[in-house]
């Protein structure tokens, strides 16, 4: 549930060896989690060989910048193992907070050879408290320009979405099946008429101007030394012994199936998913074969157009339409009889100036699929644009998208349908950091699990994929990843229409 704290429930016990160090009847301070004064050590597998298929345990005791050992929990941090060669590998681990300042950090060792440990420390406990209870249910934090059109005359609107409070002389742009109570409104401009909207494009300088009244003297939990920075770990390097990791037989895949812990390992640019067991149909026979006359709906972001992308470049088939629209692209493979359509949704938050037209909520889009025939694929995707939503614009946005899957189930209750998860990017600015947080964007992966789970969906988790791969966290990450992903996807997709 995404309305819990971020550490797990702890009793007194937690505390009974940390040193009442405050106690000496002096003066003391405590600081923010330092990442350099911060302790890390192995503690599972002490005067012992680490062997292919163990999972190592690694204690985290917080400091801030004088040493002192922190007391509080709640700092979020990305633990990896890696190999830069013999073998290329990598893994993301999953980090324990107990509550009190100390944290395990479990990671799977899954190859044999050399392996380094990596932790990051992405924020600090007081940042995540700041973003949980400040920025995340504060409106107006997405603000956009949109473009009006009338009689030749053209004029720019101060436009944001609001989900609570009232409003006076706006243009109101409700979307009720898709948003609920979330209005989008904008200013109202003399000559003008309301309907005349045609585009948005995001303002940057109101969205940065916003960052700054919420950061009102906290914007150094945003920047170094305290946001996305580097832990030394002593003894950071290992060695593992064993041969191939060969681990047990997993469940096939299925929807609303639970997800582990640990997911996966990449090895020679290959993901080997600890999710469940999938057939391989990227081969372009076994795909062809497997899409035949089916429409394949995409909805999400440009991440989800990357997907797009991925399948084209799989099906290697000649088709007269080429894609390359930014909000939407429908691709027919006359051949196969097989459409291949992406859609983005509206309010996105990017450079670029975008027509309304070309923008649809998913569940207008899902409301839509009403062909007897049910052939359809769907892929759902939100996440990477809703960071600056607040917390219950978004909640009551999922819902909707989950009443729209429960109606279309009952339409076709055979369809695949597949949530496609989120995962870490990139921070150009302490703005981005806020705004952009991973945090939030853990948190909108557990509201997507949460509330797209138990109606016969296929979670799709991507977090562990991305994170654990060598290179920057970007929104766009490299294509092998793309196609990775799309290989768990396919196989969940195709051995759902085509079992054996």
């Amino acid at each position: 549930m995404w309305d819990k704290t971020v550490f797990n429930d702890v009793d007194s016990t937690a505390y009974k060896n940390i040193e009442a160090v405050n106690s000496t009847g002096r003066w003391t301070s405590m600081g923010l989690t330092s990442f350099n004064m911060t302790h890390v050590e192995l503690v599972s597998h002490v005067g012992r060989s680490i062997k292919v298929g163990d999972v190592l345990q690694y204690r985290i005791q917080s400091r801030d910048f004088n040493g002192r050992k922190r007391i509080l929990g709640g700092d979020m941090w990305y633990a990896t193992l890696n190999s830069d060669k013999d073998p290329k590998a990598s893994t993301a681990g999953h980090v324990v907070d107990h509550g009190n300042g100390t944290y395990d950090a479990y990671v799977l060792a899954a190859w044999p050879g050399n392996a380094k440990f990596n932790l990051v420390l992405v924020h600090a406990s007081e940042a995540v408290y700041h973003l949980r209870n400040i920025v995340w249910n504060s409106e107006r934090r997405a603000i956009w320009l949109g473009r009006y059109s009338f009689k030749g005359k053209t004029t720019d609107a101060v436009c944001y979405l609001q989900h609570h409070g009232k409003w006076e002389g706006k243009c109101e742009y409700p979307a009720y099946r898709a948003l609920g109570s979330t209005v989008f409104l904008c200013d109202k401009k003399p000559d003008f008429p309301c309907e005349s909207l045609y585009a948005l494009n995001i303002h940057r300088q109101a969205t940065s101007d916003r960052a700054k009244e919420l950061a009102n003297g906290v914007e150094y939990l945003y920047k170094s030394p305290y946001c996305v920075q580097g832990v030394p770990v002593a003894n950071s390097t290992l060695r593992i012994e064993g041969s191939e990791f060969q681990h047990n037989k997993l469940p096939r895949c299925k929807a609303d199936q639970p997800i582990p812990t640990l997911q996966g390992y990449w090895m020679n640019d290959k993901w080997n998913s600890l999710l469940c067991e999938f057939g391989t149909w990227t081969e372009k026979s076994s795909l062809t074969s497997c899409l035949r006359g089916k429409r394949v709906v995409l909805l999400g972001d440009s991440t989800t157009r990357q997907w797009l992308d991925g399948l084209i470049k799989l099906l290697n088939t000649a088709t007269v339409d080429k894609p390359g629209r930014r909000l939407w692209s429908k691709i027919h493979y006359d051949s196969l009889n097989l459409t291949l359509y992406f859609q983005f949704h509206p309010y996105v938050i990017g450079s670029h100036t975008y027509k309304m037209t070309e923008m649809k909520e998913e569940v207008d889009v899902l409301n839509g699929l009403n062909d007897a025939d049910c052939n359809y694929v769907v892929v759902i995707s939100p996440w990477a644009h809703f960071s600056q939503w607040t917390r219950d614009s978004y909640i009551e946005r999922v819902r909707l998208i989950r009443k729209a899957v429960i109606d279309l189930r009952h339409r076709c209750p055979d369809i695949p349908i597949v949530i496609k998860g989120a995962h870490a990017k990139e921070h150009k600015s302490w703005e981005a950091a806020m705004f952009a947080s991973d945090y939030i964007f853990t948190q909108i992966e557990l509201i997507n699990r949460e509330a797209l789970g138990g109606i016969g969906a296929f979670f799709l988790p991507v977090w562990d994929m991305n994170l654990a791969y060598p290179s920057r966290n970007n929104v766009h990450m490299p294509m092998t990843i793309v196609m990775e992903e799309l290989k768990i996807f396919l196989g969940f997709v195709c051995d759902t229409l085509h079992p054996h």
